[in-house]
């Protein structure tokens, strides 16, 4: 069922331009209409970001901490090309993290949306304070492009990370697997992403994005 609204959409902060992809803040939100338009319009290829949620966290031993994620979408053409998220999350020994959710269109997939839309939505959550200490991606085990995404910024798969997790009306649903990256070192590999690919001006949009 579609998503109700409880407060309208916020104007887009731009962020950045890179290949004809147009990258703005959201704000703190998960789900803005023409993002929303995109996942209802396809919600099995989007399955990872629609369930089965809590199922899936509480046997990765992670849990949701207090506040919205913060959102970032790419443009393409006028229409939109792909989002992220990154949110803040408590790890099963109270540490803090942040995990990342990502979607992209389907004629657009192949062209670095994705992860630089990522890049950009964990650099503006990690200079908050306090910082995570583990970034955290949990994706079905059969979402290949997801994992390997997660591998390009340098996530690994720890041991016992499958989690066959239950899904609404089903004995038992995929299995999903859970991917650990050290938040320092996230963000040492996505600030470099974003400055090769947008230069200083990655810099002054995140600091900008950070005062909006």
């Amino acid at each position: 069922m579609p998503i109700r609204w409880i407060v309208p959409d916020t104007s887009p902060l731009p962020l950045g331009a890179y290949r004809g992809f147009v990258f703005n803040l959201e704000g703190r939100r998960l789900f803005p209409r023409l993002v929303q338009a995109m996942i209802w319009g396809n919600s099995r290829r989007y399955a990872d970001l629609l369930g089965p949620g809590h199922a899936v966290m509480q046997a990765a031993g992670w849990r949701e901490a207090d506040g919205m994620p913060v959102c970032v979408s790419a443009m393409h053409g006028g229409r939109i090309a792909g989002v992220a998220w990154a949110r803040r999350i408590i790890l099963g020994n109270d540490e803090l993290g942040c995990n990342l959710s990502f979607a992209v269109h389907p004629e657009l997939e192949g062209r670095g949306v994705a992860r630089l839309a990522t890049a950009f939505a964990f650099e503006l959550l990690y200079r908050e304070r306090p910082r995570p200490v583990v970034a955290n991606v949990q994706t079905r085990e059969a979402n290949h492009r997801a994992i390997a995404l997660a591998r390009s910024l340098g996530f690994h798969a720890p041991r016992l990370a499958r989690v066959p997790a239950p899904l609404s009306g089903e004995a038992e649903g995929p299995p999903f697997i859970t991917l650990r990256a050290d938040a320092a070192a996230l963000h040492c590999i996505t600030e470099d992403l974003l400055m090769k690919r947008l230069g200083w001006n990655a810099a002054h949009a995140i600091r900008e994005g950070m005062r909006a």
